[in-house]
């Protein structure tokens, strides 16, 4: 198992919670899917609307946010597939991706039920390099660092690349611990949780591998 399993359940389930308030049909990261029509609800309305009515000003700056370092995460696991020597981090990147892509596309729904502009595509295909100017501080590599780790394959490449996720994942742990101080939407706030516990339990797995 990549990641502690209660903690990677618990995640998966509140996103298809949220998923299923969405009316999004996207897949969750254990592999299935939360369909529009089985929910009886679709983008144009329903549970969508209810959750876009109550976004403040705060939640729309947290899904602006967090969509370009989801992004950045999924930029750094498609470089994961093609050179990483270990099992183990190919396997945590094709997990990372599967969780966060789904999570791009509940915020990108939100902040088009809030009235705002969507970041890219609603797959997160076209926002992989919005997120470089953001305060490294919120764990986002700069172009630099990408460029640096794209140079690397084997195994200097998973040394790098899981030291460079570990910092990213605190980035975006604090930015969920964040708003949870500040909001007041549910569906933000169960989303938040699940970006807390699915990316703690991946920041555990990080550190048993880099101590092998």
């Amino acid at each position: 198992m990549i990641a502690k399993p209660l903690a990677a359940a618990g995640a998966a389930l509140a996103l298809a919670t949220v998923l299923a308030a969405c009316g999004g049909g996207a897949h969750t990261s254990s592999g299935g899917s939360t369909s529009a029509a089985a929910h009886g609800s679709d983008h144009s309305g329903g549970s969508a609307d209810s959750a876009g009515s109550a976004g403040s000003a705060a939640d729309i700056v947290y899904a602006q946010q967090m969509i370009p370092h989801h992004a950045q995460a999924i930029e750094l696991a498609d470089l994961a597939a093609s050179k990483a020597a270990s099992p183990e981090v190919k396997a945590l990147a094709v997990q990372i991706k599967a969780a966060q892509d789904p999570e791009i596309q509940v915020m990108n729904t939100w902040l088009t039920a809030w009235g705002a502009e969507p970041i890219g595509d609603m797959d997160g295909s076209d926002s992989g390099h919005a997120g470089h100017g953001m305060d490294m501080g919120d764990g986002m590599m700069s172009e630099q660092d990408m460029a640096a780790l794209a140079a690397l394959d084997g195994a200097a490449f998973d040394q790098m690349w899981l030291t460079m996720v570990v910092a990213h994942h605190e980035g975006a742990i604090a930015m969920a611990q964040q708003i949870l101080v500040t909001s007041a939407n549910a569906e933000v706030r169960v989303l938040a949780q699940a970006v807390i516990d699915g990316q703690s339990a991946e920041i555990a797995t990080i550190q048993k591998l880099l101590s092998t």
